[in-house]
């Protein structure tokens, strides 16, 4: 039997009448499994579903149940909307940003090539939950310049990095109760240090008490 879970409905809680389940579709995309899909999926079973972070949802989640838990990993490049009740990153830039002063620095990090890397942009959202990148092309006006900004789901923080075309080093500029940027920069060196590892070799474990993902081997959390 199939159960499709659908975004628009109570659909994070499942159908417990119905269970067990032999396979649960999401058609819609979830930051945490839940205990409740976990528990009406037959041992034996599937979950395949669009998951992820604010910073980068687009990964398909696929989850073999057996004796109560969950193992799997992480495939595709799936776009769907987010569940209702697990939603983030709906805010623009004029929401989050309201020209504040925040602090300076300077780094070394292109941010074209974390806007390119898929699989930084997985790593880094393990790493720095509750945030979102968006990169904006200077435009005719300034072809060779682009802003990469960083909006908390919360609203209360941001981060900005100006790129300049030709240039190694950029300007940063971070306000309000998280530095996001200082924590991307160090998701950044972490992901450098574990040789760039692909999306592929990370895999996610649920238990009814926990929800983790792991590089490699389950021993080896992430985030």
């Amino acid at each position: 039997m199939v159960r499709i879970v659908h975004p628009d409905r109570s659909t994070c809680l499942g159908r417990p009448r119905r269970a067990p389940f032999d396979k649960v579709i999401g058609t819609c995309t979830l930051r945490t499994l839940g205990r409740p899909l976990l528990a009406q999926t037959a041992d034996g079973g599937r979950i395949v579903t669009p998951y992820g972070e604010s910073f980068h949802p687009y990964s398909f989640l696929v989850l073999d149940v057996a004796d109560g838990e969950g193992l799997g990993h992480f495939t595709g490049n799936p776009a769907f909307m987010w569940a209702r009740q697990q939603r983030g990153r709906m805010a623009a830039i004029a929401d989050v940003y309201h020209r504040e002063q925040g602090d300076t620095g300077t780094t070394r990090i292109n941010p074209y090539d974390l806007a390119r890397d898929a699989d930084a942009e997985f790593y880094i959202s393990r790493k720095v939950p509750g945030a979102w990148p968006q990169l904006v092309p200077g435009g005719e006006a300034a072809p060779g310049e682009a802003t990469y900004w960083l909006l908390a789901d919360d609203e209360k923080s941001w981060a900005a990095v100006e790129y300049v075309e030709g240039r190694d080093e950029f300007e940063t500029e971070q306000y309000g109760p998280r530095r996001l940027w200082d924590e991307v920069a160090s998701a950044v060196r972490e992901f450098d240090q574990s040789g760039r590892p692909a999306r592929e070799r990370f895999g996610l474990t649920a238990t009814p008490e926990d929800e983790f993902v792991w590089l490699d081997d389950p021993a080896n959390r992430v985030g």
